[in-house]
């Protein structure tokens, strides 16, 4: 003999259940942002981001001062600083440059 028994939660089990559930997802959220923020590109990435090959991406950094930490002899870049690096380096496709 089998015994069924069928629950029906009223609204404010059902409301603790759903803010409960919206609070996790709220944190989940903030910490997901927050590693966005600190993230670190690897050489592939940055070759796909950028569309250039290997042998670029360290005369960038050798050349022209692209930001990068070296960490077990594997070359990490921060996200934030290569934005503003490539920021910095914004030109006007409309002016000619200057020649010497």
């Amino acid at each position: 003999m089998s015994v069924e028994i069928k629950l029906t939660p009223d609204n404010e089990f059902r409301t603790m259940v759903v803010d409960a559930i919206a609070g996790e997802f709220r944190r989940i959220t903030d910490v997901l942002s927050e590693n966005v923020e600190r993230r670190y590109l690897t050489s592939a990435e940055l070759m796909d981001l950028l569309h250039i090959c290997r042998t670029k991406v360290w005369s960038l950094v050798h050349h022209e001062g692209l930001p990068c930490v070296k960490l077990g002899g594997k070359l990490l870049f921060p996200q934030k600083a290569l934005d503003e690096w490539i920021k910095a380096r914004i030109v006007d496709a409309y002016e000619p440059e200057s020649t010497p």
